[in-house]
């Protein structure tokens, strides 16, 4: 039978082994700082182990590419979402906290295949719309 705790306690065991798998990536990083490896490789922690650099994008990006590009990748994002704090439609609110999500999201999953994408347009329209005049958000009621 299988006691009341023990979900909780391999709930544990598990966000140990994928943080586990996040310092490694980062010090096998530190290996090769500004290239990184080229794409993921087997981990030296243990035998069946998930490959280094498969567990979330800014993992996978850092191991694989190295710390300029990770700082580009996230910045970019970061960017994105520093600049369409202040818009002032719905759509660019929601796409802005489409961004949000997509950063704090990032060191957890992956962004491949479909998600980058989405956070690419909404990306886009946050931007057009925190580009755009502000009398294009206002609406002028019909004469």
């Amino acid at each position: 039978m299988r006691r009341l705790g023990q979900g909780v306690e391999s709930a544990w065991v598990r966000r140990l082994d994928v943080m586990a798998r996040e310092l490694q990536a980062f010090d096998r990083t530190l290996d090769s700082p500004l290239l990184g490896y080229g794409g993921p490789r087997p981990s030296e922690v243990r035998e069946n182990a998930p490959d280094v650099g498969t567990q979330g994008q800014l993992w996978m990006v850092l191991f694989s590419h190295g710390f300029p590009a990770a700082a580009l990748f996230v910045g970019w994002f970061a960017y994105a979402f520093a600049r369409t704090w202040r818009t002032r439609s719905s759509l660019g609110f929601w796409c802005h906290v489409t961004l949000l999500i997509g950063l704090l999201q990032m060191p957890v999953y992956g962004l491949l295949p479909v998600q980058i994408h989405v956070l690419m347009v909404a990306a886009a329209l946050a931007l057009r719309e925190a580009d755009a005049p502000r009398s294009a958000h206002l609406t002028e009621a019909p004469r």
